[in-house]
């Protein structure tokens, strides 16, 4: 079971980079919402503080 969790929660990591990155791409801070970049930026403030930036090998301007 605990494996299966661990599993889980770097799906969800994966998933969340994936959606924060390409939504950060695809939509120009012009047309962004407040809640819509406050979304991305705690997506990112929660992927930085679980670490999962640390553990790859792509740097982004978030990795900061």
């Amino acid at each position: 079971m605990t494996n299966k969790l661990i599993e889980e929660h770097k799906q969800l990591q994966e998933a969340l980079a994936i959606m924060c990155c390409n939504a950060d791409e695809d939509c120009p801070l012009e047309y962004r919402t407040e809640h819509f970049k406050s979304a991305i930026t705690d997506g990112y403030d929660l992927l930085k503080k679980v670490g999962y930036f640390k553990n790859k090998k792509r740097v982004n301007k978030w990795d900061t």
